[in-house]
């Protein structure tokens, strides 16, 4: 048999060069989704946090975990969290 490399299709019969296939369009309409979704919780955070903790704390935080996380010690963004959750759960408990 003729390989796929050679025929130009894919497992699903859809040809590659006939421009976008329908799958295609469908992981990019995911992709796009998947950034909107994750856009809306980053601004929800942020807007709960400042009202929660306040501006300072909030600043404080997000200065200390970039410079874990992307400075001298590069720690996994597991560890930041978990550190976190922690610093919240002692400092900014009521």
């Amino acid at each position: 048999g003729r390989s796929r490399a050679r025929t130009g299709r894919s497992p699903l019969g859809e040809t590659h060069d006939k421009g976008m296939t329908s799958m295609n369009q469908w992981h990019l309409f995911l992709a796009f989704f998947r950034v909107g979704m994750l856009g809306i919780m980053a601004i929800d955070f942020f807007r709960e946090s400042y009202e929660g903790a306040g501006l300072v704390q909030m600043v404080c935080l997000a200065a200390a975990s970039a410079l874990l996380m992307f400075g001298k010690w590069r720690l996994h963004p597991a560890y930041v969290i978990a550190l976190a959750l922690v610093y919240g759960a002692v400092f900014l408990s009521p």
